[in-house]
């Protein structure tokens, strides 16, 4: 018995990590996905500024 159930606790660790391994994956995708989002919309936000600001003062002179 005492053999039986160390197996299934290292059985059920090995898959809790696994779990949390994956779901761990998962988060570190999304916030990975996330954040190239948002550098890529604040570059372009930025780029766009700057390209009316130059259109802008080119309009000036």
């Amino acid at each position: 018995m005492k053999n039986m159930s160390l197996t299934t606790r290292v059985i059920i660790f090995l898959l809790g990590i696994a779990v949390l391994g994956w779901i761990a994956h998962y988060i570190i995708d999304v916030a990975i996905y996330i954040s190239i989002v948002s550098v890529l919309g604040v570059l372009g936000v930025l780029g766009y500024k700057l390209f009316v600001f130059l259109f802008s003062n080119k309009d000036k002179e």
